[in-house]
């Protein structure tokens, strides 16, 4: 909140203004569309053309290439966390026993 209202209400405040003076400075704004369908449309346009159609493929190849290697490290960092863990619990456990042996011969000493 600030002053009472929303940043998400300032910011839709301090867009429409925006609208508002480049209207009242007779700026001739062009008809912008964000739906879905002109997404796939221009993404159809984009991948008929047979120059890009081929960039596409390489760029998209890429970036499968890279989540497979994120995904590969993922698993690897993974595996080494729960091999750390089982050592490290296998240790604590043994220590744990140390100490009650070395506990247990201290009480049969002082009796």
């Amino acid at each position: 909140m600030c002053n009472g209202r929303s940043m998400n209400e300032i910011s839709r405040n301090t867009i429409a203004n925006l609208f508002k003076d480049l209207k009242d400075q007779k700026v001739d704004l062009p008809r912008l569309r964000f739906s879905k369908h002109a997404r796939r449309g221009e993404a159809a346009d984009f991948s008929s053309n047979p120059e890009t159609r081929g960039v596409l493929t390489e760029v998209n190849a890429a970036k499968n290439d890279l989540h497979d290697e994120i995904n590969a490290g993922k698993n690897d960092l993974h595996n080494e966390l729960a091999d750390f863990w089982k050592n490290f619990k296998t240790e604590k456990d043994s220590i744990g026993s140390d100490i009650n042996k070395y506990i247990l011969r201290g009480e049969a000493a002082d009796s």
